[in-house]
């Protein structure tokens, strides 16, 4: 895969600071070729700490990308003991996604314990995304979101842990509700600030050529379908300085409607290389 890719980031219209932390690579690998790795943490607003939650568990994955994802790429971290079913198939999806759980919760309890040490609440939203050959990983907790644009078609590939989704999901709130509930920012998952986290996966396969948006709330919240299908079709402004004003565009539009919250947003494209 060939990969394009830019990200933005803005404290918005009201916070002195911007509690979101990213990261963005692409990398080469031998068994692999080019891999890209995105992340967005989002310190929960309202919640103290929220900048320290965050660049905390971007740091953590920063360690992971380059000390622990090589050896899980070439098969030599993996000590399963082998049977008939699984003999010689090297599976790296999945063993990243037993280290994404285990971060995850290992994250949770040392953010969760500095908290009590502080007497402060200490959370952070995730989603991450890794893209190995034609296959894609993504991981949430939390309310930041991951969209997928394939087919001409923009879809979300994650699922938020917060009380307007659960709401959602038991049909007990329409759409329409949603935007206006004054607990749209309550949320029953986030790393630091919950007893446990459970993350929610996606797992695919690429097109041809396809993009990702990783995004906090306060880029998709008042982001419109049609938005998100002008910005993740990049086909026409395939260079990081054409994705990155788009972004920026996009950040610029969301203030002037309203949005006050930090925003930031990576998005990559993946096509097969030239």
């Amino acid at each position: 895969m060939f990969f394009t890719a830019g990200l933005t980031t803005d404290k918005g219209t009201v916070k002195e600071i911007n509690q979101d932390s990213m990261m963005l690579k692409v990398a080469k690998s031998k068994e692999f070729g080019r891999i890209a790795f995105g992340l967005v943490c989002d310190g929960c607003g309202g919640l103290s700490y929220g900048e320290i939650a965050s660049a905390s568990y971007v740091r953590r994955m920063e360690d992971w990308f380059y000390n622990e994802l090589p050896g899980l790429l070439s098969n030599e971290d993996d000590t399963r003991k082998l049977d008939e079913s699984n003999f010689g198939r090297h599976d790296p999806i999945e063993l990243i996604k037993g280290n994404w759980t285990y971060i995850s919760t290992e994250m949770n309890e040392k953010l969760y314990e500095y908290g009590a040490q502080k007497h402060a609440s200490v959370g952070t939203t995730v989603c991450m995304l890794i893209i190995l050959g034609n296959e894609y990983l993504a991981m949430n907790i939390g309310d930041s979101r991951i969209y997928r644009f394939s087919n001409r078609k923009v879809s979300c590939i994650t699922h938020d842990h917060s009380y307007i989704q659960k709401q959602l999901d038991e049909g007990r709130m329409t759409a329409k509700q949603a935007l206006v509930s004054p607990m749209k920012s309550v949320l029953l998952q986030c790393v630091g600030a919950a007893f446990k986290v459970d993350p929610y996966y996606s797992r695919g396969v690429i097109d041809k050529d396809e993009t990702f948006l990783l995004c906090c709330d306060g880029f998709w919240r008042m982001t419109s379908q049609n938005d998100f299908a002008r910005i993740m079709n990049v086909s026409d402004k395939d260079s990081e300085d054409a994705i990155e004003e788009s972004l920026r565009e996009q950040v610029e539009k969301l203030k002037r409607d309203g949005e006050s919250d930090n925003i930031s947003a990576i998005l990559v494209r993946a096509r097969d290389a030239i």
